[in-house]
């Protein structure tokens, strides 16, 4: 009974019931924020009604969203409510629109700003009484650019925008206006003072359980060691975890809110499939569940900006956590092969690898599926000591799991689950059993591992209600998936590049002191006699791995390696360990190890620091003080690549008569990912006539901001350096963080 009395919980019970009493008197409120936004085919309200829906701010944002940012060339639209007017006087009233706004209050038209035209502000006045009023306003969009803007002002005060708490669809008396728009600015507060509460009731549980491991970590050596390492890498990973949010999401890859509310709609059935298989899409439909709960009860708009910013915030929190319990797992498997110094020493390299940085803040498949791998290697070493049926069905699940999260694992899993059969070999042998292989194989405890396996793959992927889209799940994976991006070909030639490829990036994505650490301790496991067997169970995964899945496929990435990392993060450990037992020289190797540790941190530092100081954002500041309203910006390729362009009247060009048709005023060009598109294709004759200068528009800004520490030897290619000339071959997400940008102008 104290958990329900005690700590951050008892003010997380505290805040459910002012939030459930609030929303049990907000149930009957009839005021909420903002007007009734009405859409219509036509340059008039008398044309067809398209949409209708509550709108709590007005501008082109704002109609953009209606019409799914693509708006048709001729339009009207209104907004109609009530105005509370809390000081009796003589109000203006002014709009700003390109083309035709009026405004009328109380039936009155103040303000007529009709015609087609740039944009440009007309102003009224009008004498209101303290009050509710009511207002309407109209647009009409006749081609061209779109805009619109309203404000007002008592008497001759400084015009400002009109508060959406000051307006409502629906009519009411003062003092009922007064306190419904309380009450929903209470349940707003409240609401998010509940969330934050909940995560930190979340955290404080978290870090009871870990206080509760603390006598046995205290005992291994680990405390408070361990807790803290990972709080590091916490920091580390969540730095820039809001990159791109809200409205873009920049990593490539990303499972989005709309690919997760797809597959919700669909029940994952009736022909459904991602390129990814489904398990993580379960993951995050559950994790969203709270935000639909929210819309559904009226506390988030169904489908907006907050409801749509926290569900990807959440995909990106699992990421997260996902590699938190990779390195917690990481540690008992180091434990249990090179001891517990080696394995906080493993910890904090592979807290140091670049990959694992970068996909720990992204809703990214690969830290997700790196974390069910990791139990499964720490199962397979418990089944390797005891051979217990419980064990063999934790490797089992958990390396299906991990397969049904992305197919690639299955790599992973193809060599080390010969040794379970091994070791049924060899207890059957010891007991002297006759036919000890045959045993082996039909043995109970194998067969039910296996049985459970296949269950959990056939219930992951829905095979009874949808195979119609496994089957078309199986055709991607081995169809354009699997050979769309092979580098090399299949001869040894080929397999010689592809090896020397993937060196290279082992030695890019850790930099060379851990690439020096790993090298050294896999040399040393194998060279001395107590370390061979566990330098036999780290080889096996990655050799497995990559004979079965990168030598099939032929190409590499580096987020592909880090399951290899994980693994030989243990002899890093190792050689680290071996490194300061030695009395002699202890005092240089403290100081080198000193500075391959900062040298190691500000290699993967960087990745946060020009997250945070992404090229992007440096366009979206330069085009708010550039752009007047209305004018409509271009760009190609999809959004990810892009900066945010939704505050803006804006659409994607794909062909030289598309933009010759728009005549957008503005163009924004990604110059890396631009290079990279053949100049014969229609988006490559768009790109190669920006450039000339044949399309009619001019460079006038140019950005890419520039590395954080440029003196750093060795420094990872893609994130220093000039990329437009840089290796053709593209392996590694990085090179998406602050990639250069050009600004162009039309010339009229």
């Amino acid at each position: 009974m104290s958990l329900f009395t005690q700590g951050p919980l008892r003010w997380l019970l505290g805040a459910s019931v002012v939030l459930a009493l609030l929303l049990a008197a907000n149930s009957a409120n009839t005021v909420e924020p903002g007007l009734r936004a009405r859409y219509f085919s036509g340059s008039t309200p008398a044309s067809d009604l398209v949409s209708s829906s509550v709108e709590r701010t007005i501008s082109a944002a704002s109609m953009l969203r209606a019409w799914n940012k693509r708006p048709p060339t001729t339009f009207s639209a209104t907004w109609s409510g009530w105005l509370l007017v809390l000081r009796s006087g003589t109000y203006r009233f002014q709009t700003i629109s390109d083309d035709g706004s009026w405004l009328y209050i109380d039936g009155r038209k103040i303000v007529d700003n009709g015609g087609q035209h740039i944009p440009i502000p007309a102003e009224g006045r009008v004498v209101l009484e303290r009050g509710v009023h009511a207002v309407r306003l109209e647009y009409n969009q006749l081609g061209g650019d779109m805009a619109l803007g309203w404000q007002w002002a008592l008497d001759d005060a400084p015009l400002q925008p009109i508060p959406s708490w000051r307006l409502s669809p629906r009519r009411a008396n003062i003092l009922p206006f007064l306190l419904g728009q309380t009450t929903n600015a209470l349940v707003e507060w409240v609401k998010w003072i509940w969330v934050v509460l909940l995560l930190v009731t979340l955290v404080h549980a978290g870090w009871q359980r870990v206080s509760a491991c603390a006598p046995w970590l205290r005992s291994a050596g680990a405390w408070p060691a361990l807790p803290l390492i990972i709080l590091a890498s916490l920091v580390l990973n969540g730095t820039a975890l809001w990159w791109g949010l809200p409205v873009g999401s920049w990593p490539p890859d990303e499972l989005s809110p709309k690919d997760v509310a797809v597959a919700v709609s669909s029940h994952f059935s009736n022909g459904w499939f991602q390129r990814y298989p489904p398990f993580h899409f379960y993951v995050l439909a559950v994790a969203h569940a709270p935000m639909w709960l929210l819309e559904r009860a009226g506390m988030l708009e169904p489908d907006g900006l907050p409801g749509d910013t926290a569900r990807a915030v959440i995909g990106r929190l699992i990421s997260l956590g996902a590699g938190a319990g990779t390195l917690w797992l990481l540690f008992f498997c180091g434990l249990r092969l090179v001891g517990s110094r080696a394995a906080l020493f493993a910890i904090v390299q592979f807290t140091l690898v670049a990959p694992f940085v970068y996909y720990s803040k992204t809703a990214n498949l690969d830290v997700p599926y790196l974390f069910w791998f990791a139990l499964a290697f720490w199962y397979l070493l418990r089944v390797l000591d005891s051979v217990r049926v419980s064990d063999i069905l934790g490797y089992g699940a958990a390396a299906t799991l991990s397969i049904c999260t992305k197919d690639q694992a299955y790599g992973l899993f193809a060599l080390p689950s010969l040794l379970i059969v091994h070791r049924l070999w060899a207890s059957h042998r010891d007991a002297r059993h006759s036919l000890p292989w045959l045993r082996a194989l039909v043995d109970r405890r194998l067969l039910i591992g296996v049985v459970v396996a296949i269950a959990i793959f056939a219930a992951a992927h829905n095979l009874l209600f949808n195979m119609r889209g496994f089957m078309a799940h199986v055709e991607i994976i081995l169809g354009s998936a699997s050979q769309g991006y092979r580098m090399f070909p299949r001869t040894l030639d080929g397999e010689l590049a592809l090896f020397s490829l993937t060196l290279r990036m082992i030695r890019t994505a850790l930099g060379w002191p851990i690439t020096v650490a790993f090298a050294f301790g896999f040399v040393l496991a194998w060279w001395t006699p107590a370390t061979r067997r566990a330098a036999l169970l780290l080889t096996l995964p990655s050799l497995s791995y990559y004979l079965t899945f990168i030598a099939v496929v032929g190409y590499n990435y580096d987020r592909f390696l880090l399951p290899i990392f994980f693994v030989s993060a243990m002899f890093g450990g190792l050689a680290v360990a071996r490194w300061l037992e030695r009395p002699r020289g202890r005092p240089v190797a403290i100081a080198l190890l000193g500075a391959a540790a900062v040298y190691s941190l500000l290699y993967v530092a960087s990745i946060d620091i020009l997250m945070l100081r992404d090229s992007r954002y440096a366009v979206e500041r330069y085009m708010v003080s550039v752009t007047q309203p209305g004018e409509r910006i271009g760009f190609v390729f999809p959004t990810l690549y892009n900066p945010r362009l939704d505050a803006f009247q804006n659409g994607e060009v794909s062909s030289v008569e598309q933009l010759n048709w728009e005549r957008p005023r503005w163009f924004v060009l990604n110059v890396e990912y631009g290079r990279t598109e053949p100049s014969r294709t229609d988006i490559g004759q768009v790109i190669s006539g920006l450039q000339s200068g044949s399309l009619g528009y001019v460079p006038v800004y140019t950005v890419r901001t520039p590395a954080p520490f440029p003196w750093l030897p060795a420094p990872h290619r893609d994130l220093t350096g000039d990329r437009i000339d840089g290796p053709t071959e593209v392996t590694s997400s990085l090179r998406h963080i602050n990639p250069t940008f050009v600004v162009l102008k039309r010339k009229d």
